[in-house]
């Protein structure tokens, strides 16, 4: 069963193509929030079950959306018992004033336990997790530093941010009756660094998501962990098969082929909460700054039957909870709009649900941003050949990785001073680059150092 595959009851309703991979987004991006914050865009393309509006449309913020005729038109064939809940949630939308449609959306019909799969981290866990995390704090400067040049597209001050109009979100995929979101958010977590990383098109990149199911020990399709994704391509510098390698069915299998050549690499991870505590809500400017240094942030959310039913329009299911909140289901956070007060989310169900795919889910709604991680792909897949702390032939000692013939570095000089980064040439055992007092903010020269196992 390829993995774009609804239940045999709605794919032939929902989808014009079995193909699961190639559910390609919109020239269109749904819903976008204007940065003035008075009028939202509402035009939208009907492709694959996607929704559509004229694209005058422009609807107030405070308004109701209408309901796609697309989903008009498949609501007249849904089961009975799904047409009285989707009018009961409309009655409860009306008296509650809130700004979303439900209708009779491609997952509708299933069991949620079937399109979701988040196991719970035992407490024992989360726990090793945060003092994993207290001693590397040298994982993020060195992500952070690491721009190459790049253009600025995602500054956290940004009104609204779509990571999609900086081409940093590959298409929709589909998870199937299977409970492997975790996967799917692990990998599209992935992709969107890999994107960003790289600067290659999002039509480009397809990792495995059967390759991540099988082999890295995160779960199965009755659930498990976004981040044992991550920490088993980290710390094993392990790679994701193509979708063309390990193809995606949608069942449990035996890992084979274990391994596979493909430029899949990861060269760190990391959770979003200051205090590493991986078991709760991150904070809207912590989710906001990852997703501008990583492109994407992986995060979790409960899903109940409102969820299923989501169209389009801006979601609000109940009020998160700070202090103890649960969570069944893993996404991408891709954006934000502080107009709305909501976050961008891209979903693993296919274009034929929400807004072909992604949803708009208010900041405080349904426990968005639990279990919030990023992670960093190495560029070009090159494989780390350094990475511990050296000591300089000028006496210093350094923490170096590298990537490539590149080399990050950073440490105290001899006098004391902190020594920030530093994008060096590795040539055998030396490296030659700039580096920089912070303190002073000066560069303190250039040379070569170096590099002997302290």
């Amino acid at each position: 069963m390829p993995r774009r595959v609804l239940s045999k009851l709605l794919s032939n309703k929902f989808n014009s193509s079995p193909s699961k991979k190639r559910m390609i987004m919109s020239p269109f991006h749904l819903s976008q929030c204007h940065r003035q914050g008075t009028r939202v865009l509402a035009a939208m393309l009907l492709v694959w079950g996607a929704l559509v509006l004229p694209a005058a449309a422009q609807p107030d913020l405070k308004v109701l959306p209408n309901l796609p005729d697309a989903y008009k038109v498949r609501e007249a064939q849904a089961p009975a018992a799904i047409q009285q809940r989707l009018q009961q949630t409309r009655l409860e939308i009306q008296r509650e004033k809130l700004l979303y449609n439900v209708g009779f959306t491609s997952v509708s019909a299933l069991a949620i336990k079937d399109i979701t799969g988040e196991a719970e981290i035992p407490a024992a866990e989360v726990q090793n997790l945060r003092a994993r995390f207290s001693t590397k704090a040298f994982e993020g400067a060195i992500s952070d530093d690491d721009q190459d040049g790049a253009p600025v597209s995602c500054v956290t001050s940004m009104t609204t941010y779509d990571a999609r109009t900086s081409s940093l979100v590959t298409p929709i995929r589909n998870q199937g009756v299977c409970g492997s979101c975790w996967a799917f958010g692990a990998v599209a977590a992935y992709e969107s660094s890999y994107l960003k990383v790289n600067g290659v098109a999002p039509g480009t990149v397809d990792a495995s998501e059967q390759h991540s199911l099988n082999c890295s020990g995160g779960g199965t399709c009755r659930g498990g962990f976004a981040y044992k994704v991550f920490d088993w391509m980290v710390s094993g510098n392990r790679n994701l098969c193509t979708e063309a390698q390990y193809a995606y069915t949608a069942n449990d299998k035996a890992c084979s082929p274990a391994t596979c050549s493909s430029p899949y690499y990861a060269e760190a991870w990391g959770i979003v909460r200051p205090d590493r505590d991986i078991s709760k809500i991150a904070s809207i400017p912590d989710i906001k700054q990852a997703i501008c240094k990583y492109g994407a942030v992986s995060a979790s959310c409960q899903v109940t039957p409102k969820f299923q039913d989501y169209t389009n329009g801006v979601f609000f299911d109940f009020a998160s909870n700070p202090n103890n909140p649960i969570s069944n289901h893993a996404v991408l956070i891709v954006g934000w709009c502080d107009v709305r007060q909501a976050w961008l989310i891209k979903n693993s169900w296919g274009t034929g649900w929400g807004e072909s795919g992604y949803m708009w889910i208010k900041y405080n709604s349904s426990n968005i941003g639990r279990r919030a991680c990023w992670v960093k792909a190495k560029r070009g897949g090159a494989q780390v050949t350094l990475k511990g702390y050296y000591k300089g032939n000028d006496g210093g000692h350094y923490y170096v990785r590298t990537v490539g013939n590149k080399v990050y570095w950073f440490g105290e000089h001899p006098n004391g001073a902190f020594a920030n980064v530093f994008v060096g040439t590795l040539s055998g055992s030396q490296v030659t680059g700039n580096f920089y007092d912070v303190p002073k903010g000066a560069t303190r020269g250039s040379g070569v150092l170096t590099i002997e196992i302290r």
